[in-house]
């Protein structure tokens, strides 16, 4: 969120994926959304309304983030996490709070798959150790300190830039919105405009 004298600018990308991580939603959907609303703000299907993101598409009324999140729910309503599911992910990828147990993982691995554990071992920020990761979801808006891995904060070669962040979003389209966020830039890595 960019702060100006009386409004806040969110940008529509960042402001969906924060309310569809809430609302449970599981992190490659959450990530098929990103590029969906990226492609919809090329479009001019969304913009705003004292600096709060409204989409807008042919003849249907214009709706907020919130609606248009439980909206896409009501479509496609497989993509949120059942609640064992989300107990089960929160024992395995944050067990104690200090560190995680390979059987946990294993058996998470056994029953939903290699695919569906690490995605959820990303979204918990877990690598390959045995660290606990945190549950998924919006984090605090405190600014953080600029990240020197991060390729939205990169000078540079923009060439070699932009491939970075391509790489990174086709890889884990949720951490580089996190990361795009954190820069001030939208995903494409262009600046969130300031009014």
């Amino acid at each position: 969120m960019v702060r100006t004298d009386n409004a806040a600018y969110i940008d529509p990308v960042y402001a969906v994926c924060d309310e569809l991580s809430r609302l449970g939603v599981k992190p490659s959907a959450v990530a098929e959304e990103s590029h969906n609303v990226s492609q919809g703000i090329i479009s001019k299907h969304w913009f705003h309304i004292e600096g709060e993101p409204i989409y807008k598409a042919d003849d249907k009324p214009a709706i907020d983030v919130p609606t248009y999140c439980r909206e896409l729910i009501k479509r496609k309503p497989h993509i949120i996490w059942e609640e064992h599911i989300v107990d089960e992910a929160d024992l395995t990828f944050i067990g104690d709070g200090k560190v995680r147990t390979l059987k946990d993982a294993g058996d998470f691995v056994k029953k939903y798959g290699e695919k569906v554990y690490n995605e959820t071992k990303l979204a918990y920020g877990c690598d390959d150790t045995l660290r606990a990761g945190t549950k998924p979801g919006p984090k605090d808006n405190k600014p953080k300190q600029a990240d020197r891995g991060n390729p939205y904060n990169e000078g540079g070669d923009p060439a070699r830039r932009m491939e970075r962040i391509i790489a990174l979003v086709k890889s884990n389209a949720t951490l580089a919105t996190s990361l795009a966020k954190s820069a001030g830039m939208r995903l494409d890595g262009t600046p969130i405009p300031k009014r």
